[in-house]
């Protein structure tokens, strides 16, 4: 080969490696390129994929409350109904569903949330849902499509809602109705088939309905305000307030059993109605305040402190919950039309456990349309707050009643306190409503039963209004209407016996004198004058001498009155108020021992009754008359006079009134005493014990009259030597819960004479037990004596005036026949 053959072959082999070095330079390039673009995708696409699907998921935004505490049966109730067999199925195939429904704050929340714990092993998915609008709904199941693997950041909120959708439409039997494969995700489906909802907050049923899931193997619970969610689920269940033993177990988990004793937990838990959330905030502001269940109760009953604590949030550790008292109920006013939340506020001023829905159709808190009937528009008012659990409705159609949570009550009065335009004109409605059906005082008669039915059908709202009005300290709120209603419930109370009418009465004089301008003073202040001095002297040594004056003052300002009154105008109410000024005085005198004078008036009121009325008319009254002339004829010792008088007042008593009323009653009672003081002491005996079987019967076994009588008929045994009956009499006296109300100069005397009783058995220990149980009553009224029993006794019984209807001074005293007091009962 030539050389120049054997270069080029040189040069041309160089090439050959060059170019293959290059290619395989080229090829290397080329696979690293390829391999970073690879990369590069494989990343975006990661970033874009769904995440893995899972198999299992608690999504609860919120943790599990450390104090939930009790509600073990309701949440029983609660898996029964979603695994058990206990909900139809014929509503939404084989899904169940469950409605936790009621007043805001009552604990639905907190239910669904300790359930979705308690159970979760019961389910592989449990998937909260926020439902109080659609916009949180809707994020809700976008936020679930996410967590599920569904969906990604980057979808839609629409496709992200539709992806859920399907996913909770994806059990096996209906996997080909949407086009899914039902091969590749055969276990995942079978898994999501045992998935809990909890649709939270719901205030649209029509929302609810939209995001309702098509047929499938889960379970649902809702939680509303709403009532009427039962045509969206198979069972609806009304959430009830914590019980007295629950709620106060969870004040003193707040507060620690040392700061938190049973007693007061109880008390703060009734007195909130067994409100969860409103439990929770008081005791946890104790807590936070290094205050007592003791002080918050207080504080809760002092509505102008407790605004504190409806807004306080420094403890809200304590409460998990979104919202104040102060707010709870604020996604329930948007559905509530402007009517209606004028209704409910009305109704704020009432008592809240018995509103009898009769009644408002006769206030003008009822919006009337035209066309429509007072009884129909007001139905239409009440519908949403019954829907919204704001009002409970109770009882048969014809004799419904409403009930109002009080814990509602109390932020509905606080939102009142702050405005002032609308707490009066709302106070004018409620004070007009009660007006309305509240019995009018007559003093021509007594109530009937059916009148007093009513009384105690409706006082408690009046009550509830005065409360109101005492805690406001708003002069604008003073009208000589609203005192007029006070001075029916002070009749009521003192017809009654039913409690102090002294804190109505101070108010009634403070509304009058702020309003009554110069002049004769108008009939209600003159009312107020009569019963304050009638008030005064109750219990009192010398209360009868010291208000002497003031009734005269009132004969004087009655007789002023009357002679203002044009004859045509006058009334036969006038009458009888004039009549009774006159025997009111002398009845005054009576027990003041000036009987020339008392027998005067009290003889000028019966003749005046007897000519402007007769005893067609005026039979009350005139029965009236006749008793206190009895009392006359007693104290001048003329018994036959005082007896026949006696009998003739409970006989005309007993044509007005029947024979079971309550003043029947305490006439025949008066009838006794007389029969007692003529010396007629078995039939005083047996009328007393006819008085106690009547009014057991128609006032029950409790009645405070029970113990006035009890009292005698022990009283006449002691008398009579029959020491083992009187000691029976006595102390079921002191058995009935009642007792306590009689005034406390008539428990002294009831607890000496049982001290008697058992001085005159010799028994000393009881003896001077009871005596030390009765008390220093006759020391506060300067008695010093005689430290003996029947010296106490003989005080109480001639300075104390003890009424209505006990009153036991003068001639009905009875002490029996005298007892040695053994040295070693001591009085001190």
């Amino acid at each position: 080969m030539k050389a120049i053959d054997r270069k080029f072959e040189r040069v041309k082999q160089a090439l050959s490696i060059h170019v293959a070095e290059f290619d395989a330079e080229a090829r290397l390039a080329s696979v690293a390129s390829t391999e970073q673009w690879h990369t590069q995708i494989s990343a975006r696409l990661q970033s874009q994929l769904p995440k893995p699907l899972l198999t299992s998921a608690l999504m609860v935004p919120h943790a599990r409350n450390p104090i939930f505490t009790g509600r073990d049966g309701i949440l029983s109730d609660i898996h029964g109904g979603l695994i058990g067999n206990s909900v139809p199925l014929e509503k939404n195939g084989d899904m169940k569903s469950m409605a936790l429904y009621g007043i805001g704050g009552i604990g639905k929340t907190q239910l669904a949330v300790e359930y979705a714990y308690r159970y979760h092993s019961s389910y592989n998915f449990i998937i909260w849902l926020r439902a109080e609008t659609e916009m949180e709904l809707a994020q809700s199941f976008a936020d679930a499509a996410r967590s599920l693997g569904l969906a990604t950041s980057g979808e839609s909120l629409q496709d992200s809602v539709e992806a859920f959708r399907r996913w909770l439409a994806s059990s096996c039997k209906h996997a080909k109705r949407f086009g899914l494969r039902v091969e590749s995700y055969l276990t995942y489906f079978l898994a999501a088939s045992k998935w809990l909802l909890i649709y939270d907050n719901v205030t649209s049923v029509k929302l609810l309905r939209r995001y309702w899931p098509a047929s499938s193997m889960g379970n649902i619970i809702v939680t509303s305000q709403r009532s009427d969610l039962h045509t969206v689920v198979n069972t609806a269940m009304k959430v009830a307030p914590l019980t007295t033993r629950e709620g106060s177990t969870l004040v003193r988990r707040i507060l620690g059993n040392a700061k938190a004793d049973i007693e007061s937990s109880e008390q703060l838990c009734e007195e909130l109605g067994g409100h969860a959330l409103a439990i929770a905030h008081y005791a946890g502001y104790a807590a936070t305040t290094q205050l007592t269940a003791r002080d918050v109760t207080a504080m809760f009953n002092q509505r102008h402190i407790s605004p504190d604590v409806w807004s306080a949030t420094s403890h809200s550790s304590f409460v998990q919950y979104e919202r104040t008292l102060g707010t709870v109920w604020a996604i329930t006013w948007p559905h509530i039309n402007d009517d209606s939340r004028r209704l409910l506020d009305v109704l704020s001023l009432l008592n809240p456990e018995n509103i009898p829905e009769k009644y408002l159709e006769r206030t003008d808190a009822v919006v009337q349309r035209e066309g429509l009937t007072r009884s129909f528009c007001l139905k239409v008012m009440l519908s949403p707050l019954l829907k919204y659990n704001l009002l409970e409705r109770d009882g048969p159609d014809d004799d419904a009643f409403l009930i109002m949570h009080r814990v509602l009550k109390r932020a509905l009065q606080h939102e009142l306190d702050i405005n002032a335009a609308k707490r009066r004109s709302t106070f004018t409605v409620a004070v007009s409503l009660v007006r309305n059906v509240y019995p009018r005082r007559s003093m021509i008669t007594r109530s009937s039963l059916d009148r007093l039915a009513i009384h105690h059908q409706v006082f408690p709202h009046l009550l509830s209004t005065f409360s109101y009005y005492e805690q406001c300290a708003d002069s604008e709120l003073n009208s000589m209407e609203f005192a007029n209603l006070l001075m029916d419930g002070v009749a009521f109370l003192w017809e009654e016996s039913l409690g102090n009418p002294m804190p109505l009465l101070q108010a009634a004089d403070r509304i009058c004198h702020a309003l009554q301008g110069t002049g004769i003073p108008g009939k209600t202040m003159i009312d107020v004058k009569t019963w304050i001095a009638a008030e005064d002297v109750n219990e009192s040594s010398s209360g009868w001498q010291l208000q002497l004056p003031r009734w005269r003052e009132v004969v004087k300002l009655r007789e002023q009155y009357y002679a203002s009154i044009d004859r045509k105008d006058i009334i036969l109410e006038d009458e009888v108020d004039l009549g009774r000024a006159w025997n009111d005085l002398g009845s005054a005198l009576v027990d003041l021992g000036q009987y020339d004078e008392g027998q005067v008036y009290i003889t000028k009121a019966m003749e005046h009754y007897m000519k402007t009325g007769g005893i067609e008319r005026l039979r009350y009254r005139i029965s009236k008359q006749y008793g206190c002339l009895s009392e006359v004829y007693v104290h001048l010792d003329q018994f036959s006079e005082a007896v026949i008088c006696s009998q003739k007042s409970l006989e005309l008593t007993i044509v007005e009134l029947g024979p079971d009323h309550h003043w029947t009653l305490r006439t025949q009672t008066r009838y006794a005493y007389i029969l007692a003081a003529a010396g007629h002491i078995e039939e005083a005996f047996s009328t007393h014990a006819a008085v106690l079987a009547a009014r057991q019967r128609t006032a029950g076994r409790n009645h405070p009259d029970n113990v006035r009588a009890l009292y005698w008929l022990g009283t006449i045994c002691y008398a009579q030597g029959k020491a083992q009956e009187a000691e029976s009499h006595l102390l079921a006296a002191l058995s009935i819960p009642e007792s306590s109300q009689i005034g406390e100069y008539e428990m002294a005397r009831l607890k000496l004479r049982l001290a008697q009783v058992y001085i005159s058995t010799g028994q000393h220990a009881k003896a001077q037990s009871w005596v030390e149980e009765s008390g220093d009553v006759a020391a506060k009224e300067c008695y010093a004596a005689s430290h003996t029993v029947e010296a106490r006794i003989e005080f109480i019984e001639e300075n104390i005036r003890i009424s209505p209807g006990g009153r036991s001074t003068g001639f009905w005293r009875f002490n029996g026949p005298p007892v040695a007091l053994d040295q070693s009962v001591v009085v001190p």
